[in-house]
């Protein structure tokens, strides 16, 4: 079932900062946007239009970008509470943006890792029957 023209969407779009090939970061960002913005890649357009936008034509976008040493980010975004960049999403077809998930890992683990071992039983120590 579709939803109404004038119904907002939701897309989830999950960020991660990657040092020595393990994630450092990882950020899942909601955004509730216009039905006009149909796919994750034309969300992320509209962001850093509606971003670029409030840095070219506001003293405090100016302001941030600077203080950001030019590299404005989504760290930089989801800790931004300017009204006129507000206006500039929403300008852009973004309503809302929300933070889903964060994470922080102190050890990567691989999503692949097995998580059953055949020769261990219930106390960790090595019992010779296999499943």
């Amino acid at each position: 079932m579709e939803k109404e023209p004038n119904q907002p969407k939701k897309t989830h779009i999950a960020f991660t900062r990657k040092s020595s090939h393990q994630i450092d970061l990882l950020r899942v960002l909601g955004f509730t946007h216009t039905q006009a913005l149909k796919s994750e890649q034309e969300v992320l357009d509209a962001l850093q239009k509606a971003v670029t936008h409030w840095i070219e034509t506001t003293p405090q976008g100016l302001a941030a970008w600077e203080e950001s040493c030019e590299d404005f980010n989504i760290g930089d975004l989801c800790s931004c509470e300017d009204f006129e960049l507000q206006a500039s999403l929403k300008s852009h077809g973004i309503l809302s943006i929300e933070t889903i998930y964060e994470f922080t890992p102190n050890q990567e683990v691989d999503y692949d890792k097995i998580l059953a071992h055949p020769n261990l039983s219930e106390n960790g120590s090595e019992n010779g029957q296999g499943f």
